[in-house]
C-alpha cells in the first residue's frame, strides 16, 4: 500500500514536470505569431508539442491505472488525484488539438463559408 502511493506520488511529479516542459514549448510554439519564422522551426516545434503532449496523456493514463488500480488493492480512492490527473490530460489533448489546428491552417489556410 505504501509502495503503491509512492510510486504514485513519484509518478505524480514526473507528470508534473512534463506538463511544464509541454507548455514551456508551446510557448515557444506560439512565439511563432510575433516573428517571422521558418517553416523548418514551426515544423520541427509543432512535432516536440504533439510529442510531450501525447506522452503526458499516456503518462496521465498510466497513474489513472494505478490509482483505480489503488482503489481495487486497498480499497482507497484518491478522488482528488484522479480529478487533477484528468484535467491535466484534458490539457494536453485540448493542446494536441489546438496544434494541429493552428499547423493546418497554416498550410492550407481556412476557408468560411455560408
Amino acid at each position: 500500500m505504501i509502495r503503491t502511493r509512492r510510486v504514485l506520488a513519484l509518478s505524480n511529479n514526473i507528470e508534473n514536470y512534463l506538463i511544464i516542459f509541454t507548455l514551456f514549448f508551446t510557448t515557444l510554439f506560439l512565439l511563432r505569431f510575433f516573428w517571422p519564422v521558418t517553416p523548418q522551426y514551426d515544423r520541427f516545434m509543432s512535432m516536440i508539442v504533439i510529442t510531450l503532449s501525447s506522452i503526458t496523456a499516456i503518462y496521465g493514463a498510466f497513474i489513472l491505472f494505478i490509482i483505480l488500480l489503488l482503489l481495487v488493492k486497498d480499497h482507497i480512492f484518491l478522488i482528488f488525484l484522479f480529478i487533477k490527473n484528468l484535467i491535466k490530460i484534458g490539457l494536453s489533448i485540448s493542446i494536441i488539438y489546438s496544434t494541429q489546428f493552428i499547423v493546418a491552417s497554416r498550410i492550407s489556410g481556412m476557408t468560411i463559408t455560408l
